[in-house]
């Protein structure tokens, strides 16, 4: 038997002959899932019979059978299929139908497999008999993929095909969350190819809250300061109570140049919100940009005042002190905050402040390796500290496109 084998054919047993004695013995009581007293447990929980008001065993073991036969062939059919073996992929998916039909993943699979090679009609019926069961097919199989894949990249393709053809809010936000799982990655093409999703729930329904946050977090990030203020200030509409895409939308129009209108979304609404550090901080960035380094001192000052624990906040109020001159000090705050890129960024001002151009440029190098696209936004919104950022940027990044040929 080749490798690929999995292992309860070792022994020559079907799926369900290998896991059916691990579920025997995992199942449980109607005593083991509920209290004593609750009216449905009976008082001879050893009687069969007395159980089966409270819980269908059979019914359960049921489900579990078909559930495990019918993923263990979906898992075996796809492995078939990326070997070649076309027909013994097709034929354990239709096992996987027959073992439990509404296997919208199953059906799912078996559509794409038979659109490949050309049989459309009968991926028609397929999808035919699919919608039937479930009228939301094949959104819901695109969906219960995006749920199921531990590879984001799958999970934001699956999830954003399950959005495009349905609108359903818990799904855009696990759209969200996997696209946020792909941020490790920040070339420019990525974040360009990922705004058409939100762009396309929002053809769909323009008041999608997290569809307009997530494409303006992409906008920003791409420096496209005007369409991300856009974003950010429908949003702050349809969900005030954001305090981070209301940070958001003050920073795009510091980089924008309007330092007055950057205050507005900063003000506190409620007693909750005088308790979080990032609006403070936040205005503490507006006062520098304003010129006015007192007022960025009792911001920042404030926000660490109200996390003093935070880090990040004390590294803000760093950039505060190296502007009177403390730049030891403001480095040493700096230093202690994690290797993030606003904190290299946030170095390097202290650097060239100090006159150290040498050192100033190591971390403006390590803040492009780190965040490649991000770095151009927020020294666009950083400019207020010198024109020095953007230029020395530009060069270390004319630097690295000539060195694989040099």
């Amino acid at each position: 038997m080749e490798e690929r084998t999995l292992y309860p054919l070792v022994f020559g047993l079907s799926p369900w002959q290998f896991f059916e004695p691990i579920f025997e013995s995992i199942l449980p009581s109607a005593g083991d899932i509920m209290p004593s007293d609750h009216p449905f447990v009976p008082k001879d929980r050893h009687d069969p019979a007395a159980i089966a008001p409270a819980i269908d065993v059979d019914a359960w073991r049921r489900n579990i059978r078909q559930t495990t036969f019918a993923g263990y062939h979906l898992h075996m059919a796809i492995a078939l299929w990326n070997e070649g073996s076309h027909q013994a992929a097709l034929e354990a998916l239709q096992r996987a139908l027959s073992e439990k039909p509404d296997f919208s993943l199953a059906s799912l699979r078996l559509t794409e497999f038979l659109h490949q090679i050309g049989r459309h009609d009968e991926a028609e019926r397929i999808e035919r008999a699919a919608r039937a069961g479930d009228p939301l097919y094949p959104a819901s199989a695109y969906a219960d993929l995006g749920e199921s894949t531990p590879d984001a990249r799958e999970a934001v393709q699956a999830f954003g095909k399950a959005c495009a053809l349905h609108t359903n809010p818990a799904w855009e936000l696990s759209l969200i969350e996997a696209l946020e799982k792909t941020n490790t990655v920040h070339t420019e093409s990525e974040f360009s190819e990922s705004i058409a999703i939100p762009r396309h729930i929002l053809t769909l329904d323009p008041a999608r809250t997290t569809a307009l946050q997530w494409l303006g977090y992409k906008l920003f990030a791409l420096s496209s300061m005007e369409e991300a203020e856009r974003c950010f200030s429908r949003s702050m509409l349809l969900d005030p109570g954001n305090v981070f895409f209301r940070a958001m939308l003050a920073m795009a129009r510091v980089a924008l140049g309007d330092t007055g209108g950057a205050l507005a979304p900063l003000r506190e609404r409620s007693p909750e919100e005088a308790r979080i550090g990032l609006l403070p901080n936040t205005r503490g960035l507006v006062s520098l940009a304003q010129g006015d380094v007192e007022g960025a001192l009792a911001h920042y000052s404030e926000a660490v005042r109200i996390e003093p624990d935070n880090a990040f906040l004390r590294s803000g109020l760093g950039l505060a002190l190296q502007e009177i001159g403390r730049i030891d000090e403001a480095l040493r705050y700096h230093n202690a905050a994690d290797d993030n890129g606003l904190v290299c960024l946030h170095r390097a001002i202290a650097w060239h402040r100090a006159g150290n151009e040498e050192k100033a440029r190591s971390e403006l190098r390590r803040l492009l390796a780190l965040h490649p696209v991000f770095a151009w936004s927020w020294a666009r919104v950083y400019r207020w500290a010198s024109p020095y950022l953007l230029a020395t940027l530009e060069s270390i990044a004319a630097d690295a496109r000539q060195a694989p040929h040099s």
